[in-house]
């Protein structure tokens, strides 16, 4: 399977939903400087790139295996790769995604399975660029799925890849509903940009810090929310009772997403709990006082 848009999209963790909501607010915005990449900047097909641009959002699709065992516990791979990029909303043009350079992300997660849900209780992301999709000599990077969620991921062409970022945790537990139209929505946390020179041979220095160049302390969470394909949704709900009886159920899925930098966003059922809570302990202080 290649990374290449032109060949498909593949993208970020279906299984993996925090309890969390997705409110209508403005998203943290981050400045991209392609002029870190090799061969990333200049004219392609007559089209200028940028040499740096502003954007609150990527968006792509992914591809996923997933591996449930007769225990109900699950194991999940996903591939990701990013297809463009939005600014409130809007496209933002000739950034070169894909033409000249292309992002992916590699995610792992495990939790517990049932016929109803999927509640993943841990998770890391590592986001990559391929940056010699342009170049004469490149090759682009390719991946192909073990036999299992279990099984390493086998890679080719990724000699002139090299590593953005990384987050080794769920901010929140994962959870999504089997019911059609389905969709996730996590946050990953401690979120990271590499900022040593990955790439030594190339000009420059190629690095995590070097392609998201601003805010400078850059932000700590990474969000993801998307779809599942609604053929995947049924196949998912069977896989913990095809499990009990096999010992254990292997399916590839696939769908869209996008993901941006926002943290966590409290349930606003939780949040009326928790004022419900003070209240009730105020009105306890208060007969105390009065006792």
């Amino acid at each position: 399977m290649k990374l290449n848009l032109i060949a498909s999209l593949l993208a970020a963790g279906a299984i993996l939903a925090p309890v969390a909501a997705t409110a209508a607010v403005s998203l943290p915005q981050f400045t991209v400087s392609t002029g870190s990449i090799p061969g990333a900047t200049g004219l392609l097909s007559g089209i200028t790139i940028l040499p740096s641009f502003t954007a609150d959002k990527l968006t792509g699709a992914y591809d996923e295996i997933v591996t449930v065992d007769n225990t109900g516990a699950f194991t999940s791979k996903v591939v990701a790769t990013f297809t463009g990029f939005t600014l409130a909303g809007t496209n933002v043009n000739n950034t070169g995604i894909n033409s000249t350079y292309t992002l992916y992300a590699v995610l792992e997660a495990s939790g517990v399975a049932s016929s109803t849900s999927f509640l993943a209780t841990s998770a890391s992301i590592d986001l990559f660029i391929d940056a010699g999709v342009s170049l004469a000599d490149a090759s682009p990077t390719t991946f192909t799925f073990g036999p299992t969620a279990n099984s390493a991921i086998t890679w080719a062409g990724n000699s002139d890849d090299y590593k953005l970022g990384s987050a080794p945790a769920l901010a929140l537990n994962g959870a999504v509903d089997l019911i059609v139209p389905a969709a996730f929505n996590f946050y990953f946390k401690d979120f990271a940009l590499t900022n040593t020179d990955l790439k030594p041979l190339a000009a420059g220095t190629q690095s995590g810090k070097t392609f998201f160049t601003a805010p400078a302390d850059f932000y700590v969470n990474i969000h993801s929310d998307g779809d599942i394909n609604a053929q995947d949704v049924a196949t998912l709900a069977g896989l913990a009772a095809e499990a009990v009886t096999t010992g254990s159920a292997t399916r590839t899925l696939s769908g869209e997403l996008s993901a941006d930098f926002a943290k966590p966003i409290p349930e606003p059922t939780g949040l009326a709990l928790t004022g419900l809570a003070l209240a009730a302990l105020g009105l306890v202080s208060r007969r105390r006082k009065a006792a």
